[in-house]
């Protein structure tokens, strides 16, 4: 279980709410080395990792445990699109509760939404929500689809690999000696911009 990542030297991040979709909105919070309770909201359009899915359709049998109600629907009509976390004060790295945000599609694609009360979290059934927040706590710290953020994370290329990655592109890319434009640089005849 790895409920709590390191944000930045000494300080330790708890995920309290977050949005799925094009539009991401995570909130947090850390403990800065002065003992401190910060909150931050993180607001992209960034992707998350394709590992998000896995941990999506755990959170989504916890939801379904929860209200059985749920479990007619289709898989694809049962969408998370938030959830909130209260931690537990006395262990820092249990979840209290979660309340998620859904939307529940029928056949003619009308949209049902709905925001759950507070759910109880048992340490049985808290597996199912750690890779969500696994997740989230990822992206937050640069883990992203399209890589990792940080130059840090980055392992330097040895010369000898740059230098032939470099003959490879001159002899793949410019092999006709064809002359390189910028797309601004077309003009349609009797047009200017």
């Amino acid at each position: 279980m790895r409920c709590h990542l390191n944000f930045d030297k000494g300080d330790i991040m708890k995920i309290v709410a977050f949005t799925l979709g094009t539009q991401k909105r995570i909130s947090f919070t850390k403990e800065n080395s002065n003992g401190f309770i910060e909150a931050y909201q993180l607001n992209t359009r960034d992707m998350f990792r394709p590992e998000l899915r896995m941990a999506y359709e755990k959170a989504k049998d916890f939801l379904l445990e929860a209200f059985g109600t749920f479990k007619f629907a289709k898989s694809d009509a049962l969408i998370i699109t938030a959830m909130g976390i209260q931690w537990d004060k006395d262990f820092p790295l249990m979840m209290k509760k979660v309340r998620f945000n859904i939307t529940l599609n029928n056949k003619t694609k009308d949209v049902c939404k709905i925001q759950t009360s507070w759910i109880q979290v048992t340490e049985k059934n808290q597996a199912m929500l750690d890779p969500i927040v696994d997740e989230v706590e990822a992206f937050v710290n640069g883990e992203r689809a399209q890589g990792k953020l940080f130059i840090d994370d980055i392992k330097p290329v040895p010369m000898a690999t740059q230098r032939h990655l470099a003959e490879y592109e001159t002899d793949e890319f410019d092999a006709d000696d064809v002359k390189v434009f910028h797309v601004n640089d077309i003009t349609v005849k009797g047009v200017t911009q």
